[in-house]
Parts: C-alpha cells; sequence; structure tokens
C-alpha cells in the first residue's frame, strides 16, 4: 500500500507498484474524482489494470460535529467512487461517542452496500 494523494510522485508509484492505495482523507467528490482519474491515466502509462488496485482512505471523525447523515453521505460518495476500506481516526471529542455513532448508524447502513 502506497499512501499520500501527490498526482504526479505518489500516484504514478501506486500505479507502479502498490496492490493498494490510502488517499489523504477529507477528499471531496470532485477531489476524488480527479485524483482517480489521475491514477487511471497513470495506470494506462504502467499498461496496468486500474481496477486491480484497492482504494482506501482515511475518514475524520468528530462525534460532537459530526451528524450521521452526512458520515454516510461522505461514505456513500467513497463507496460509488470504488473505495472498499475507510479507516476512521477520531481527532476531537469523545472517542465513545463516535463508537456510538459508527456501531449505531453507520455500520448498520454501510454493511448492506456491495
Amino acid at each position: 500500500m502506497v499512501g499520500g494523494s501527490g498526482e504526479r510522485k505518489t500516484l504514478r508509484l501506486v500505479a507502479r507498484y502498490a496492490d493498494a492505495c490510502n488517499l489523504l482523507g477529507g477528499l471531496d467528490g470532485p477531489e476524488i474524482t480527479r485524483k482517480l482519474d489521475v491514477l487511471r491515466e497513470h495506470c494506462e502509462r504502467e499498461k496496468r489494470d486500474y481496477d486491480e488496485i484497492e482504494k482506501t482512505t482515511v475518514l475524520v471523525l468528530d462525534p460532537s460535529a459530526d451528524e450521521p447523515g452526512g458520515v454516510l453521505e461522505r461514505l456513500r460518495v467513497l463507496h460509488e467512487h470504488g473505495f472498499t476500506a475507510v479507516y476512521v481516526t477520531v481527532l476531537a471529542g469523545d472517542p465513545f461517542a463516535a463508537l456510538d455513532l459508527l456501531g449505531t448508524h453507520v455500520i448498520p447502513e454501510t454493511s448492506a452496500w456491495r
């Protein structure tokens, strides 16, 4: 796995060597599309199958500010772009509240996504 989102070096290294990439979190829909398009272009130049590279990212969760619907929408966008794993980190707020948010609202919804 190669982590980062630099378009000239990092994504080129992903296309050449990686089985998986972890794009930096906080990307919105248009930026995700652009980064994945760049990765696709690098894969074409490397004669690599873009779809064989697992796409992951990090979701920064603040349970005191994030609503379940907003978290689900962010995850839905990532899912629709082909991300297969999202690593969650809690940088602010109560980590137990984050677990409650994930266990009560997020996991039941996203576990049905295929």
